[in-house]
């Protein structure tokens, strides 16, 4: 028993190598072999308790980036985080247990159909796993540095991986045990097993040289790939520093020499649906001539009569889109000498009748004119007391330039009517005001922001739009039950406060449509799904909270699915590290080093292929759903036939 207790032991070693970054893909055709050879027909319970350590010590080798990082980044000390370890580790192993703890009962009801019958219970397993388990693994993910392989992918979707491995080592495993039973070698299955995967091999060479062909025909879109060098340890408390580091690593880039700017996960420490954060964006990308995507927070006020909260703060981990077309549709002064003639002639009362609303609004901006102008006052004396006290606090540092008043207007009319704008100042930038829409209150509200520098240039900018995270980490992002419990988020220090976002946005941009999936969203195909027809993945994260692990590498291995299986290239940045692109037949390029510092543009041929799997999604998890039951079924009608006839 110790000797098979050590083999087990050696297999669950064996698969963690298997993974990222180690990355030795073809030691999993033989992987589960040491597992297979200690398990035996006369000892069912022994079996079950192996395969429930197997599972349990694979998680543990293959997760163990997660107890540094709860020490790192929470209150709690290491013993509680090893024993942390350990629980998720038995939650997660379970996948193992449910696959392989029955393998001779298997051997016994189907014959040896049960080498078809195993792998597919493993797809069905592992499906049922991916909706519950935080951090789903594929068994086939292996196989993502095997490119021919790994085209069955854009079929079956990882799933089909998954089987096709384990039916490799089912073949051998059978082949083990009929020389313990001194039976002869299973010569048809084996040859089946082979000729599987060679004629994989074949058809997925063609594959990669037809999709190499097209995408040596698109003009690539030039992105730039910028790296920040430091861990959160670092990071953490120097917000304006990280901030300044992405702006000037944007600078760097000459104008007109990238296409498309990315800034990974949580790159602006601020919010961006209200601050002059956003307005120096803008900037950027009026000076450097590209679209910019930037992950950052948004913070919204709500209210909840129900539960007696007024002016609550609602935070969301968000990616914000700062396109060039956007800033093209912005309005200028086009009615800057009807503004001019208004105030010549007096301010006619009732000319502007119908922009009141706006008019009160932008007081602030005017003051200065509208005080010297004491017949304008007069007209609309409901502004009177405005007027009067802007003067007093901030008219000598506005602008009273008269083309202001026709820019606003002009604003105004193109996003709708204007109830709400927030004065506010900026030590270095002067006056900026927010405006929003009539009876919107969320960080989603369609607006622009109105701002002008102390040398009284003003300009205007949109509100970017942007995408809040739908699926936000748990122990990370927040904390599970901490709304009906609070004292939890007391007890443990650490987790955010995120809430989900509930919209799959997608970006238009010059060079197609982004989808941003964040972080680990990128993983869970069933969010890739919701977004509609993407061009191009752009998968933003902030890895560096796993310091020097394997957490980074594991997480980007994983990620590294969609691109074949939708057909769709992914460009993926990462705070820190692994920054890299995939490209729809797998081929992955311009990967940088953990902790390395990267300025560089990348070209990213930005093509899509249809693929099977996009169309009919999971269908070989319900194949195999119906080889189990069909087997089940077979295996029954025979029980029950043997009994028939018996009587």
């Amino acid at each position: 028993m110790v000797i098979r207790f050590l083999m087990v032991s050696l297999a669950a070693f064996l698969v963690s190598f298997l993974v990222a970054p180690w990355g030795h893909w073809y030691l999993h055709w033989i992987a589960y072999l040491p597992m297979f050879w200690a398990l035996r027909e006369e000892t069912p319970r022994a079996n079950r308790w192996l395969v429930f350590w197997y599972g349990t010590l694979a998680e543990a080798f293959i997760f163990s980036w997660i107890a540094d990082t709860i020490t790192l980044f929470s209150n709690l000390p290491m013993p509680v985080a090893w024993i942390i370890l350990l629980l998720f580790s038995v939650v997660f192993g379970l996948p193992y247990f449910f696959a392989f703890a029955w393998v001779h009962q298997m051997r016994r009801r189907f014959g040896d159909w049960w080498m078809i019958v195993l792998p597919s219970w493993l797809v069905v397993v592992e499906w049922i796993g991916s909706w519950i388990i935080l951090f789903p693994y594929n068994q086939g993910v292996s196989q993502f540095q095997f490119l021919p392989v790994w085209q069955l992918t854009s079929i079956t979707g990882v799933w089909g991986l998954s089987w096709l491995v384990l039916f490799f080592n089912t073949t051998l495993a059978e082949a083990m045990y009929r020389r313990r039973e001194g039976r002869p070698f299973p010569v048809p299955w084996f040859s089946a097993a082979v000729a599987v995967v060679s004629l994989i091999v074949i058809w997925g060479n063609g594959r990669i040289q037809r999709i190499e062909k097209e995408l040596q025909q698109v003009e690539p879109t030039r992105v730039a790939q910028i790296q920040d060098d430091v861990t959160m340890v670092e990071r953490r408390g120097k917000s304006r520093e990280a901030f300044e580091f992405w702006m000037e690593s944007t600078k760097a880039f000459p104008r007109g020499s990238v296409d498309l700017v990315v800034w990974p996960e949580g790159a602006s420490p601020y919010s961006l649906n209200g601050s002059t954060a956003a307005v120096l964006l803008w900037e950027l990308v009026e000076r450097g001539d590209f679209d910019l995507v930037v992950g950052g927070g948004t913070r919204e006020r709500s209210s909840d009569p129900e539960m007696g909260e007024t002016g609550r703060v609602l935070s969301f981990n968000s990616v914000y889109y700062f396109g060039r077309e956007q800033l093209a549709g912005v309005p200028g002064a086009s009615l800057e000498a009807d503004v001019q003639a208004w105030i010549d002639d007096g301010c006619p009362a009732g000319a502007f009748a119908e922009d009141a609303e706006v008019v009160r609004v932008a007081v602030h901006q005017l003051a200065s004119q509208w005080a010297l102008a004491g017949t304008c006052v007069d007209n609309l004396p409901v502004l009177r007391e405005e007027v009067h006290a802007a003067r007093d606090t901030l008219a000598r540092a506005l602008v009273a330039d008269d083309a202001l008043y026709g820019r606003y207007l002009t604003a105004r009319r193109q996003v709708g009517p204007m109830v709400e704008g927030r004065l506010k100042m900026d030590r270095r930038r002067g006056p900026y005001l927010i405006a929003i829409a009539e009876g919107c209150d969320s960080g989603d509200c369609p607006g622009f922001y109105f701002t002008c520098d102390l040398d009284q240039e003003c300009e205007l900018f949109p509100a970017p739009p942007h995408y809040d995270k739908m699926v936000p980490l748990p122990f990370g992002e927040y904390l599970p039950g901490a709304q009906t419990f609070p004292w939890i988020a007391d007890l443990i220090e650490g987790p955010g406060n995120f809430r989900a976002g509930t919209e799959a946005v997608v970006f238009e941009s010059n060079g197609g449509r982004l989808a941003t999936p964040i972080c680990y969203e990128a993983i869970l195909g069933y969010v890739c799904d919701e977004y509609e027809a993407p061009d191009l993945f752009v998968n933003v994260t902030n890895d560096a909270w796993f310091g020097d692990t394997a957490a980074s590498a594991l997480h980007g291995m994983l990620v590294a699915i969609r691109a074949v299986e939708l057909g769709t290239p992914v460009f993926r940045s990462a705070y820190s590290g692994l920054s890299f692109v995939v490209e729809p037949h797998g081929r992955i390029h311009a990967q940088t080093e953990l902790f390395e510092e990267a300025h560089r543009m990348v070209p990213v041929r930005v093509k899509t292929f249809d693929t099977l799997f996009a169309k009919w999604g999971s269908w070989w998890v319900w194949v195999s759903a119906l080889v189990c039951a069909l087997a089940w079924w077979r295996t029954r009608q025979r029980a029950a036939d043997s009994a028939s006839a018996a009587g």
